[in-house]
């Protein structure tokens, strides 16, 4: 067991350099080769080998402007890790829990995402960006269509309609 923590342990510092250097060849280069990715925007599909999540990370990466890997916790095969992503100008919270194959290498990636707006502009940022990645250029225009005015109507609440319901802030609206 000591000697399987040690190697999970290599691996995901490895991993975390990769991420926040934004090299998606190194960041594949931690995962097993039939590794999944389980996306924080949809149910629809899942990434299933390391060279369609190197693919994915490639184009997600090119829209960071900067990643830092906040901390990892975990124990065993599991290890959840916080990163603070800004992307386009906006912050981006992320967890994502990576589990550990015996051999040390990340066997599956699960992707959760904080606040909604950022959430949001993943698809509306990424969507396109991926479609067009897999030669489907019709479909990027597709999804930049439906998802850019979602995302913007979540910033703009949030600005706008989210400060009303801090308790801190008493606003009497009539």
């Amino acid at each position: 067991m000591a000697t399987e923590t040690t190697t999970i342990e290599a691996t995901l510092a490895r991993w975390k350099g990769a991420v926040e250097a934004r090299d998606a060849g190194a960041a594949a280069s931690c995962l097993a080769e039939d590794a999944r990715f389980r996306s924080a925007t949809t149910d629809a599909y899942e990434y299933t080998s390391r060279t369609d999540i190197e693919r994915m990370e490639e184009v997600m990466f090119a829209l960071f402007d900067a990643v830092h890997v906040d901390e990892a916790i975990g124990t065993g095969d599991t290890r959840a890790v916080r990163l603070t992503i800004l992307m386009r100008g906006e912050v981006v919270d992320e967890l994502k829990v990576l589990r550990f194959g015996a051999d040390g290498l990340i066997r599956e990636i699960t992707a959760y995402v904080r606040p909604l707006p950022a959430l949001a502009s993943i698809p509306a940022l990424a969507g396109p960006a991926l479609a067009r990645a897999n030669g489907n250029p019709w479909v990027a225009g597709m999804i930049a269509a439906s998802a850019r005015p979602i995302a913007a109507a979540l910033r703009s609440g949030d600005r706008s309609m989210a400060p009303m319901t801090d308790p801190a802030r008493r606003v009497s609206v009539r």
